[in-house]
């Protein structure tokens, strides 16, 4: 049973993962469209790319986790 604990948690992580990284990609199109009507784009590029590498770190905490749970799957199997 433990096994199927594990992978619907797998199943919702990787669900979340899926829809983080959905959200990244909007994300990079709003920073795109922030630099271009920013006044001054240097400015507009380092707060996109700011935002951005903290949405990176987050999917990366997240993708460790999920691979954890994978592993975790696998040694049940």
């Amino acid at each position: 049973m433990k096994i199927f604990g594990k992978l619907r948690e797998f199943k919702i992580l990787n669900f979340v993962l899926k829809r983080k990284v959905s959200a990244l990609t909007n994300q990079f199109k709003l920073n795109i469209e922030l630099i271009s009507i920013h006044e001054t784009k240097i400015e507009a590029y380092e707060e996109a790319t700011k935002q951005s590498l903290d949405i990176i770190k987050g999917l990366m905490k997240e993708n460790i986790r999920l691979n954890g749970l994978m592993s975790d799957v696998n040694k049940l199997l």
